[in-house]
């Protein structure tokens, strides 16, 4: 499916290698996108930034780089990403948010997205995916209230050897008789997002950084109105997200798993902690710099794009 369906802006975050940034641009043409902004962080400019514009400006795509010599960190970009496009695209009402190193051929299946999506504004998420190791929890694994929810242990559970042990994290809260309400049924962590940007009037971009507290945010203003939306047919197969280390495996699967505890815990009354059972899940989400993204975020005009020299003096 190709052709315009309403006015968009990708937000493609880049760490390091930029191999892939033709498929990714190739798709979001065949899926109609024509505007992106891309941020590349670990990089080398100016080569990398001149590379990614001409390649997005040989598919028609009008692309916008943002430099960063230093490495931001899981999600930072997009929430750079976001400010960016806030500010110097008042005109593009949607926002999409997804990675730069996908490999596959994701555009139709992106384009159908779109286009459904295009009377229905707010917030998109896609469904959690089905997998046998995401079987509901038992009811023994969580522990209804008495009374009020605040300072009980509210999340129990053994997914120290579960695949998604993020995903079985928020089975638990959705199924607690604590959980605000809407929002069930997500999967929080994996891009793409579609927001449009009215979202924006009721959520800071920068909570992007963490898509877990992103989520949260999403869940406690869909209480209050805030449309939350789920796209049943994406599917994460097609998108070719490549293999990597088993050190750069587990070091996601625990940044993946302690943003799920933080914002589950949150939600559900407790006090937000990525510790369980004696273990700090970390990952990498000590390395997300939240000192550049507060930066841009004061110092970039909303006249005009900020450029390379100006995102790498942060």
């Amino acid at each position: 499916m190709s052709g315009s369906f309403l006015p968009i802006c990708a937000i493609v975050p880049v760490h390091g290698d930029t191999s892939a940034l033709v498929n990714v641009y190739r798709q979001l043409h065949r899926a109609g996108v024509q505007v992106c902004i891309t941020v590349l962080n670990g990089t080398a400019p100016p080569l990398a930034a001149a590379a990614a514009t001409q390649q997005a400006a040989n598919l028609g795509l009008h692309c916008t780089a943002l430099t960063f010599s230093t490495a931001l960190g899981p999600d930072v970009p997009r929430a750079i990403g976001a400010i960016a496009a806030l500010r110097r695209k008042p005109e593009i009402p949607w926002l999409l948010f997804l990675d730069g190193d996908w490999q596959g051929g994701f555009g139709p299946m992106l384009g159908e997205w779109i286009c459904h999506a295009e009377s229905r504004p707010g917030v998109w998420f896609q469904a959690a995916p089905v997998h046998e190791s995401l079987n509901p929890p038992s009811p023994g694994s969580l522990e209804p209230p008495s009374g009020s929810c605040r300072g009980q242990t509210l999340i129990r559970g053994d997914w120290r050897r579960a695949e998604r042990p993020d995903l079985q994290v928020w089975q638990s809260a959705w199924l607690h008789p604590c959980w605000p309400g809407p929002g069930r049924g997500v999967n929080p962590a994996e891009p793409p997002w579609l927001i449009h940007r009215t979202v924006f009037v009721e959520i800071s971009p920068l909570w992007l950084y963490h898509p877990g507290l992103w989520y949260a945010c999403c869940v406690a203003a869909a209480k209050h109105g805030l449309p939350l939306h789920i796209w049943q047919d994406w599917d994460s197969r097609c998108t070719g997200n490549p293999v990597r280390s088993a050190a750069h495996t587990q070091a996601m699967h625990d940044t993946l798993w302690g943003d799920a505890l933080e914002a589950a815990r949150l939600l559900l009354g407790q006090r937000p902690s990525r510790r369980w059972q004696g273990r700090e899940l970390l990952g990498y989400h000590t390395q997300r710099r939240l000192d550049v993204l507060l930066a841009c975020a004061a110092t970039w005009s909303w006249a005009a794009t900020p450029s390379a020299t100006q995102a790498d003096s942060k």
